[in-house]
């Protein structure tokens, strides 16, 4: 067992539920309820079910091989690099698009730039 790798995929559950509960409320519905045309708004719309679905399920491949059900470094390494560069999105969006900028405008980085670096740690110290 990996209890760096499966922390970092409780980690990712818990960000995963964040999504779906905050963001659901706080963009998913705000976003359908808003006057953009229908192909952005529902282009976003699908956009976020994927993001829900992609952050689920990296979480859970990240459980299943820390308990050891299955050895793949190059997948931890590989999801854990998504989660890096999801947090690094952010921060730059925070820090350089949004207006006023300000690194709790977005805070989504500071939980994913964990799980990336857990899971890379999982790896690396193995």
């Amino acid at each position: 067992m990996n209890w760096l790798v499966i922390s970092s995929g409780i980690l990712g559950l818990i960000t995963s539920a964040a999504h779906i509960v905050a963001g659901g409320k706080g963009v998913a519905r705000p976003l359908l309820a808003s006057t953009l045309n229908d192909e952005v708004k529902l282009t976003a719309y699908a956009c976020w079910h994927l993001v829900s679905v992609s952050l689920v399920a990296s979480s859970l491949a990240l459980i299943i091989e820390g308990l050891g059900f299955i050895k793949s470094p190059s997948m931890v390494i590989f999801i854990s690099a998504l989660w890096l560069i999801y947090g690094i999105v952010f921060l730059v969006v925070t820090l350089g698009v949004a207006k006023p900028p300000g690194i709790v405008r977005f805070p989504q980085w500071a939980l994913l730039l964990p799980v990336g670096l857990l899971g890379i740690l999982g790896i690396v110290l193995r």
